[in-house]
């Protein structure tokens, strides 16, 4: 499995409101500005299969790379970032879900993580918006 990476987080979301501050799951995680991250029970760890959807939290903001690294890890829950994807055309909005080989593919809707936000064919790498509360999955918004 390879980890999913963003290349460049291009917009920050809220100053106050798009981030978190979460302790990191293990403090031996090597965790990289632009990793995608889950929460699992007690800290944040890079996303490791398309069903961690459910507990998708958003994008590393914060350089920890083993145990001398910081154990508070900034998070965006909204950001604009330019990520890795399947060789494929994709349409603004389109929903886009985790492939295991550390890019974003299309998605039907079920596992979705973020969203296409330009028409490119036969891309290798998309801008994309992150926003976690929207997805509804971590964070239940009621109308």
């Amino acid at each position: 499995m390879a980890d999913l990476k963003a290349s460049a987080i291009l917009q920050y979301g809220d100053p106050v409101f798009g981030r978190l501050t979460l302790p990191k799951k293990t403090a031996a995680d090597d965790l990289q500005v632009g990793d995608f991250l889950n929460w699992d029970t007690s800290g944040v760890e890079k996303i490791g299969a398309a069903t961690d959807d459910a507990s998708f939290i958003g994008v590393c903001g914060t350089l920890s790379e083993d145990a001398n690294g910081p154990d508070q890890i900034l998070v965006y829950l909204n950001c604009i970032v330019e990520a890795p994807t399947e060789s494929a055309s994709y349409q603004p909005g389109a929903g886009l879900k985790f492939n295991t080989n550390g890019t974003l593919e299309a998605d039907g809707g079920a596992n979705t993580i973020a969203n296409s936000l330009e028409y490119k064919g036969s891309a290798t790498s998309l801008k994309v918006l992150v926003d976690v509360v929207s997805l509804q999955k971590l964070f239940s918004v009621s109308a």
